[in-house]
Formats: structure tokens, sequence, C-alpha cells
């Protein structure tokens, strides 16, 4: 490997890209859930709490994106 890296650091990438790979799905489900009940609820107080957490889940899943694309970039270069 380029660089000298060991082992347990692709290891580390190879988690770390697995996990996300398992937890994108999951953010895609909650995102439709969440503006599933948003669109249901008339009143804001029953419309505030799934926007939230449709919010939390868009920063989430782009968090997520912006990570998978480091993996990415990290795997590349110790090739």
């Amino acid at each position: 490997m380029a660089g000298g890296r060991s082992d347990g650091s692709q290891d580390a990438l190879e988690c770390a890209a697995a996990l996300l790979d398992e937890v994108q799905p999951r953010l895609i489900a909650l995102e439709a859930l969440a503006a599933l009940i948003a669109d249901a609820g008339n009143a804001e107080e029953v419309r505030s709490p799934p926007l939230t957490l449709l919010y939390v889940s868009r920063g989430l899943a782009e968090k997520a994106d912006a990570a998978r694309a480091l993996i990415g970039t990290r795997a590349a270069s110790q090739e």
C-alpha cells in the first residue's frame, strides 16, 4: 500500500463505508416518513416535530454522502 499504511486503516475505511451503506436507506425512509406525517398534519404543533425530523434526516444524509466521498478518496489514495 502507498505511504506504508497498515491493513487496519483499510479495514476501518471499509467498515465505515459499510456502515454508511447500511444507514443511508434508513435515512431515506425516515425522510419519507417525516414528509408523510407533515403532509397529513394540519395543525402547526402536529407538523413541527416531523419537519424537524425531516431536516435532521436530510442533514444526516448529506453528512453520510460527504463521508462516503471522503472514504472513497482516501481509499483511492491508498491504492
